[in-house]
């Protein structure tokens, strides 16, 4: 019986998941649309709303979502006060949560719908066929099982190149952005797409935590769901990382040193031109107190005035507690309060086995879905079965990361270690790949991490691209990334 009610509960949770798609989604209606049966849903209030929902688009070719509260209005006084009800919470939650063709996995969801239309295909003929197989109706007994191929060939994954609805998809979507950093970071590693599995190789205990929570932060911001496994920390230190981040505060409310970014011609005295900030050279030796001001006045003009260089400037940052920072923390609770999920496991304990039985569970349980996944770190996983040891287990770990991006079509970021030469290393290459070089053949990008000690007291790190699927890269460059890691801050600012 526990079975029973539990798979209830799962499929009113996908009900409600299709008709969100079929309310915010366009290009989500346009994939389910030749495949949907009313019948095929459970729930009659669900039922009821993709009929209006349907209706709609076959008058319109376009999703309800800006008109369904005036589509339920209307429809309102023909129903049953319980079953209005339901409806109106429903469609409330949906306003909520979702935007216009955004927030909305659509690719994932498209997938859990021919699922679950395929089942219900199942349950359907299978339960007409025992009915007419005991009327001994044979001959309607076959044409269930022609009709139930017919589905099938619906649900057909094959494209033509040369659809015109293919080919506009593709040039509509030439500039769709779904990850990027900010800045100059941005630039540089370009945007990282649904379905990519991207590494970050780095040296121990050169931020690789730090650097992959603040993918977490951006997703957040940019309005993805963010999922967060760690098997490096556990769930206190994780959390005070992601609070530092995002409040900045310090110890008990002291000043902080952070790095910024300067002017070769300002350090030297040498520009002359009237918008210069500051009117002497650096000082020999860096003091709080100095009077040296940083000038980046000409950071963004397209000239050759500006030379980069790096400097500091100190900030009185609120204590690290909860009344000091806890606006800051009601402000993100406000905006971002059901986009982030952490789980914790201990070291070696869980493979991606694992995290897709748990990401099942947070979604059947949590109706959460998410867009980037991100795992601490590759090197920690449980092998994927009992017999890969040595370069097999690594591969098999390394192959089972792309499959989770490409099945869940999410992002998908995976830190990994360095060789021992790799961990004094300028610049990292693909020689300082550790362990299993065959990884870099399953990723879609390799971001690597470089710090000399030098840097790392200043609070510079270089980020570089050692390879790329889908984009231009040049293995030698790299954009540098100013860091205050003291106030949880992995990306203050960046510049080529």
């Amino acid at each position: 019986m526990p079975r029973l009610k539990l798979r209830k509960k799962s499929d009113i949770q996908i009900e409600k998941r299709i008709i969100t798609g079929l309310i915010v989604s366009k290009e989500y209606m346009q994939n389910v649309y030749p495949l949907i049966d009313l019948s095929y849903f459970k729930s009659s209030f669900i039922k009821r709303i993709a009929k209006w929902v349907l209706d709609f688009y076959e008058s319109y070719e376009e999703v309800p979502f800006a008109d369904i509260k005036n589509i339920f209005d209307t429809e309102a006084p023909n129903l049953k006060e319980e079953e209005a009800e339901l409806i109106s919470k429903l469609l409330t939650n949906i306003s909520e949560k979702y935007e216009m063709e955004q927030n909305l996995n659509v690719s994932y969801l498209t997938d859990q719908t021919e699922k679950y239309f395929k089942q219900r295909e199942l349950e359907i003929t299978s339960g007409n066929l025992r009915v007419l197989l005991e009327k001994g109706d044979i001959e309607a007994a076959e044409d269930q099982i022609s009709n139930f191929r017919r589905i099938q060939k619906l649900t057909s994954n094959w494209i033509n190149p040369f659809d015109d609805k293919e080919i506009d998809k593709t040039f509509e979507r030439l500039d769709d952005v779904f990850f990027q950093f900010p800045g100059k970071l941005g630039e540089f590693t370009g945007n990282m797409d649904r379905g990519w599995l991207i590494g970050i190789s780095g040296p121990f205990k050169k931020g690789k935590t730090w650097f992959l929570q603040e993918f977490g932060v951006i997703g957040i911001l940019s309005g993805l769901k963010v999922v967060h496994f760690s098997l490096e920390m556990g769930g206190q230190k994780t959390k005070e990382r992601l609070y530092k981040r995002i409040t900045a505060g310090y110890k008990e409310g002291e000043m902080v040193t952070y790095p910024c970014f300067d002017c070769v011609k300002n350090q030297n005295d040498s520009c002359e031109l009237e918008k210069r900030v500051c009117d002497e050279s650096v000082p020999g030796k860096y003091t709080p107190d100095d009077s040296y001001l940083p000038c980046t006045a000409c950071r963004n003009d397209k000239t050759d005035n500006y030379e980069k260089a790096e400097w500091f400037e100190s900030l009185k940052r609120p204590a690290f507690d909860v009344n000091a920072v806890g606006d800051s923390l009601k402000a993100w609770q406000k905006s971002c309060n059901d986009l982030m999920r952490i789980k914790i496991y201990p070291r070696y304990s869980a493979n991606i086995a694992d995290i897709k039985r748990d990401l099942d569970l947070l979604e059947q349980f949590e109706d959460f879905i998410p867009d980037l996944i991100l795992i601490d770190y590759a090197d920690i996983l449980k092998p994927e079965s009992d017999n890969s040891v040595g370069i097999d287990k690594e591969d098999r770990t390394w192959i089972a990361l792309s499959q989770l991006a490409g099945e869940r079509h999410a992002l998908v970021i995976a830190p990994t270690q360095v060789t021992k030469s790799g961990q004094d290393a300028i610049k990292l290459k693909t020689e300082h790949t550790a362990r299993w070089v065959g990884k870099l053949g399953h990723v879609d990008a390799m971001l690597t991490l470089n710090q000399t000690s030098e840097e790392k007291t200043s609070g510079v790190m270089r980020i570089g691209v050692m390879l790329h699927r889908h984009n231009d890269y040049n293995p030698e460059a790299t954009v540098t990334v100013l860091q205050q890691l003291n106030v949880g801050q992995a990306n203050l600012d960046s510049e080529y």
